[in-house]
Formats: structure tokens, sequence, C-alpha cells
């Protein structure tokens, strides 16, 4: 039986370019899905970017609002002064901590997915990368002032504090220059909060205008 090459080469043609097709369609579609999974990740990012600049705004105002009401206690208990209701009521504002809840679920989904990688864009992943390692920084900042809130106020207010006025108006502080130093304590690591602050809410301004550019808003 004589074979036909002219034809039998023209079946093999046809049988790779029907392969390296399906193959480029493959890689085609894989590269769009890649593409539009990264575009969501981006998307959310923003999102999360925008909740944690309000957050930290509202941090700095409360934490403003705090150094200030130290700034107004202190010379009353250095000097021994009666506490008014408007110093208990200074007392207890200072007292409730200002909490730091950093806004990175989709940064760890990317993370822990591996999906980190499609991002392609060298230059925007290291920003990505580097704004997330400064808000673990910014966590440690609140940490320290946690840390002052759990083992030495509320040691403080169990052993030094009588309570048992308040029915008559009174509050009985009953070392005042350790309050004091206490508030100290809460006026000096709210500062270093407030400029953690600062310093990731710049960052967060910058990242948040890299991702846009990339994404062409």
């Amino acid at each position: 039986m004589k074979i036909n090459w002219k034809y039998a080469l023209g079946e093999v043609a046809i049988v790779i370019l029907g392969i390296t097709l399906a193959f480029w369609l493959n890689n085609w579609g894989s590269n769009v899905s890649n593409r539009q999974l990264r575009n969501e990740y981006l998307q959310n990012l923003v999102l999360d970017l925008d909740s944690e600049a309000k957050q930290l705004e509202t941090n700095t105002k409360q934490s403003l609002e705090k150094i200030n009401l130290i700034n107004q206690l202190r010379p009353v208990l250095l000097a021994n002064l009666p506490l008014k209701d408007s110093s208990r009521q200074m007392i207890y504002a200072i007292s409730r901590n200002v909490g730091y809840y950093p806004e990175n679920t989709t940064y760890k989904t990317l993370v822990n997915s591996g999906d980190l990688k499609l991002i392609n864009n060298f230059e925007l992943r290291r920003s990505i990368e580097a704004y997330y390692s400064q808000q673990e920084n910014t966590a440690k900042s609140y940490e320290r002032l946690e840390s002052i809130y759990k083992n030495y106020l509320g040691d403080f207010f169990i052993h030094n504090m009588d309570f048992g006025g308040l029915n008559r108006g009174e509050l009985v502080v009953k070392d005042r220059p350790l309050l004091s130093n206490i508030f100290s304590s809460i006026q000096g690591s709210s500062g270093m909060a407030i400029g953690a602050n600062k310093t990731l809410l710049e960052k967060n301004q910058q990242l948040k205008a890299d991702i846009n550019k990339f994404l062409g808003k």
C-alpha cells in the first residue's frame, strides 16, 4: 500500500496545530482568570486600607484627647486637691484603652494561599509587603500601651482605689503619685502610638494611590 505522505503530513500538522491552539487557549483563559483574581485582591486591599485609615484617624483623635485629659488631671493628683466630678470623669475616660485592630484579612489570604505571586509588578508587591510590615510595628506600639493598662493601671484600681464612697459622690485614691506616674506612662505610650499612626497613614495613602494607579483608576 502506497502511503500518501502529503496527506499524512497534513494530518499531523492539523493535530499539532490543534494541540498548540488548545494549549494557547488554556493559557489565555488561565491568564485572564489570574488577572481577574489579582484585581479582586487589589480592590479588597483598597477597601481594607480605607477601613484602616478611618480607624487610625479615630485612634489619633482619641489619644490626643486622652493626653489632654492627663495634662489637666496630673496637677490635681499631685497637689492632693479634692477629686471633683470632673476629675473623676477624667479618670474614667483615661482608663478606657484605645485599641488597634489591624485590617489585614486580604493580605493574609494573599500570603497563605500563595496568591501573592499573582501581583507580578515587583514595585507594587514590595510596597504591599512594606506596608504590612509597618502595620506590625504599629501594632507593637499599641501592645505596649495595652500592657500598661493591664499590668499597672488595672492592678492600681484593685489595690489603691476606694470605690466605696461613690454613693456619697467620693472617689478615694490611696496613692496619687503612683497614679500620676501610671498616667504619665500612658501619655508617653499614647504619643508613640500617635507617631506610629501618622507613619502608617502616610504609607496607607501611598499604597492606595499605587494600587489605584496599577488598576488604571
